[in-house]
């Protein structure tokens, strides 16, 4: 007798897998109920399966957390298996598909236990790459616990997966993923935000019939607002949402911790913690080394109002005319000028909540101070002097020192918006409209057709809604299966709405 069928007895059937069997068992050692994952014998020669199944118990034993599932035992004797904790309840894919979308209510509780088990992983150097809800355990008691880290990647555990290969289940990959890029915690961070919107619409915005058109979805589709598909889902959820599904990682400055603060604001991470930033240690998954790189700062600076659906990061900084700002009643003014630096790309880790005041700049020598209040439309990350503000609506004005300052706005849905303030008084105001700001290009074609611009594909008409862009010139090309592609130049010459049609049948 083999030392599995010797120390657990099986007793039922649980899951039948294309690598692997999982059956409920009982430990005749130590007398407990646990889950025994066996790989299936005509696989345990293949070296590279072998050494996945054994990473995946080593990986999952080290995480010691209560809302990730525990790993008693590995053998690789006669055959192959993981004996890990036993839950008595059943997969959040599987309480979905039964009673159907959750109210946020609902869903909180078993969110925040995720996250805290996420944000253990994280810490321990952890990227878990396979988040979905048929890998979120859900217990009779209401618990919920994280499991199946096959696909994960540890920073000490080197590389087994080749740069460029694709892993990960693809209606709910993050598209590094997608690409085939090294991997880190935003990647996390984005299949959470389709398990949030899944468990609250109940539909996968990125779910399809074939591979190909779910990884196709996943780069290039934006899901419509998390509020619109479910109406009465809080705005700052809403908000949430969409900042954990921006495309470009690098635009997608949400962390756990900002997760947690719209959950449960004042709730402490169950991760023991160190002095100043948690999660900042870098880590690329590639072949020549890892990091594990945590997200920053959202929603505990503000994680209000609502995003709109278009692509992160689509143009330049603003290049326009000076506009005027509101004054307040002791006749306080402000010059506002247009900055033209181009947008830079941030990949890095930004400054925690709790190190910078939200509405306070660092302090300066004695100077006359002024106060703005500042007001973005929809919602932006707002920097002044390169210092990260908050997130609007802010939770009061800025204190800054009388004088000229650099104000930018960044909303992944448009471009960098940068400003040059003049302060001259105590007390000022600004509004600032981000859809009046820029030109809101909407292309009509028929049939229809892939809308590329400057070589990156913004929407498939019929456009969700149009594309801000700097005015000026742009290369627009329209691709269609059968009828074949058009390339041409548009130029949106000043803000506002600019519409343009195409007949593709006519080429």
């Amino acid at each position: 007798m083999s030392k599995r069928a010797d120390r657990y007895e099986v007793l039922e059937t649980v899951q039948k897998g294309l690598l692997a069997t999982s059956y409920k068992a009982r430990d005749r050692v130590l007398d407990r109920t646990v889950l025994l994952k066996v790989l299936l014998p005509r696989l345990a020669h293949d070296a590279d399966l072998v050494q996945r199944f054994r990473r995946e118990a080593l990986l999952q034993a080290r995480l010691k957390h209560p809302h990730i599932v525990t790993v008693y035992d590995f053998g690789s004797e006669e055959d192959f298996y993981i004996a890990s904790e036993f839950i008595e309840g059943e997969t959040l894919a599987a309480k979905l598909a039964r009673d159907g979308p959750m109210t946020v209510e609902r869903l909180r509780p078993l969110l925040l236990q995720v996250v805290d088990a996420l944000a253990y992983a994280h810490e321990h150097g952890v990227v878990h790459r396979d988040l979905k809800p048929a890998n979120i355990m859900v217990s009779n008691r209401g618990e919920a616990k994280l499991t199946d880290f096959g696909l994960a990647f540890a920073r000490d555990f080197g590389q087994l997966t080749q740069e460029g290969s694709i892993i990960g289940t693809p209606a709910y990959m993050s598209p590094e993923q997608a690409r085939g890029l090294p991997t880190d915690a935003r990647t996390d961070i984005f299949s959470l935000g389709i398990v949030i919107y899944e468990a609250l619409t109940g539909k996968n915005p990125f779910q399809s019939k074939t591979y190909a058109d779910a990884m196709s979805r996943v780069l290039n589709q934006h899901p419509q607002l998390l509020d619109s598909a479910k109406p009465g889902v809080p705005a700052e959820i809403g908000q949430l949402v969409s900042r954990m599904l921006v495309k470009d990682r690098g635009q997608r400055c949400v962390s756990l911790d900002d997760v947690l603060g719209a959950l449960a604001p004042g709730r402490q991470p169950a991760v023991p913690q160190r002095r100043g930033r948690r999660m900042l240690i870098p880590v690329s998954v590639s072949v020549a080394g890892a990091a594990v790189v945590a997200v920053a700062l959202f929603l505990a600076l503000g994680l209000r109002g609502r995003p709109g659906e278009q692509a992160s990061n689509p143009g330049p900084a603003l290049e326009a005319d000076t506009i005027s700002a509101a004054a307040s009643e002791d006749s306080t003014r402000i010059a506002v000028e247009t900055g033209t630096q181009e947008a830079e790309r941030h990949d890095s880790v930004q400054t925690r909540a709790d190190e910078t005041p939200l509405t306070e700049m660092p302090k300066t020598e004695p100077v006359t101070a002024g106060m703005l209040n500042l007001a973005v439309v929809p919602w932006a990350e707002v920097l002044v002097d390169g210092n990260l503000v908050g997130v609007t609506p802010l939770s009061g004005p800025v204190r800054l020192a009388q004088g000229r300052h650099e104000i930018e706005l960044r909303n992944p849905y448009f471009p960098v918006l940068r400003k040059t303030v003049n302060v001259t008084g105590p007390e000022s105001g600004l509004t600032i409209d981000l859809n009046r700001e820029f030109a809101m290009v909407e292309v009509v074609v028929s049939p229809w057709a892939v809308v590329e611009i400057d070589g990156r594909v913004v929407d498939t008409t019929p456009m969700s809604r149009p594309v801000p862009l700097v005015p000026g010139e742009y290369q627009l090309r329209l691709s269609h299966p059968e009828i074949g592609s058009r390339t041409t130049v548009i130029r949106p010459d000043s803000a506002g709405p600019f519409r343009v049609r195409y007949v593709l049948t006519e080429m």
